[in-house]
């Protein structure tokens, strides 16, 4: 999969989302969600991944694998973390910039990796990063947020183009505010879509499957969501010999994240000087670290 490369989105797209503003009345009847960062606060953000993957075929397929000491139940574990100071705050967008780190855990390789780089990304209005392409699915959540106010039980949807560990496709998301929590706004999250990407040259497991199932906190007061949890399935499945086979991925994805007042040159920002993110995102360190090679079933 990918290394270093451009998106940060992670810290961007879900975490950095929005200040909720009071619609009407003395007691919350409706928000606004909207991004409410200032020039100079600093956003810290602490991920935490587990990732698995099975290799699925006919038991008389699969014995032969099995034999050859071949892994096919890839388990990850997944811990970064991103510091970012908000570079600057204009009618284009919100301009964040700072630094990430990564350590990934393969459990059956007993290998570890870190990585490290520093990242820059402009969103705008409605949380979204500029200038990218697909997103990791977490990503993408939380990454258009709603353009009217909304009440307790009200809803909105987007639709994004995603990537996953088993290609590109498509999710759709449908959010809805379910609740609030000693002062935090619960946002329940669910979506469904379709892998259709050949990027793992699996043509003939194509189009597979994504679901999502997920809830985001938000606090008023620190003007983010401070919370985030998923469970993430991704799906290449057809059946062979009367048994699906293919690969079906499971992941699950912890995002805590917090703001505070900052001061300059507290973080390594390699472009600060500038004061400007430009009209594109800048590269950085992806949450997901190098997956492994995937082959298609044999027939």
């Amino acid at each position: 999969m990918r290394g270093l490369r451009a998106g940060w989105v992670a810290f961007a797209a879900c975490t950095v989302c929005a200040a909720v503003c009071l619609a009407a009345g003395s007691r919350p009847s409706r928000w606004t969600l909207r991004l409410g960062l200032v020039s100079g606060e600093q956003v810290v953000e602490h991920r935490y991944e587990t990732d698995a993957i099975d290799w699925r075929l006919p038991p008389r397929r699969m014995a032969k694998f099995l034999h050859a000491g071949l892994v096919i139940h890839e388990d990850r574990h997944i811990v970064s973390l991103a510091r970012a100071r908000v570079v600057s705050v204009r009618p284009t967008g919100i301009c964040l910039g700072g630094d990430a780190s990564l350590t990934w855990q393969d459990i059956p390789r007993r290998q570890t990796q870190t990585q490290h780089a520093h990242f820059r990304v402009l969103l705008d209005g409605r949380n979204t990063p500029l200038g990218i392409g697909p997103m990791p699915v977490e990503d993408a959540a939380l990454a258009v947020l709603p353009r009217r106010p909304l009440r307790l039980g009200e809803t909105w949807t987007t639709r994004l183009r995603v990537v996953t560990n088993l290609g590109t496709g498509s999710l759709r998301f449908e959010h809805a505010i379910i609740g609030t929590d000693n002062g935090w706004i619960e946002v329940r999250i669910r979506g469904t879509g379709t892998i259709t990407g050949a990027e793992y040259h699996l043509p003939k497991l194509l189009p597979g499957t994504i679901d999502v199932s997920g809830t985001a906190w938000y606090d008023p007061q620190a003007g983010v969501f401070v919370e985030q949890s998923y469970a993430i399935r991704n799906r290449l499945l057809k059946p062979m010999e009367g048994f699906p086979s293919g690969f079906d991925e499971r992941r699950f994805v912890d995002i805590v994240t917090r703001v505070r007042e900052g001061r300059r040159g507290e973080l390594r920002d390699p472009d600060t000087r500038s004061r400007d993110c430009g009209t594109r995102y800048c590269p950085a360190l992806t949450a997901r670290a190098a997956a492994p090679r995937r082959r298609e079933p044999s027939t």
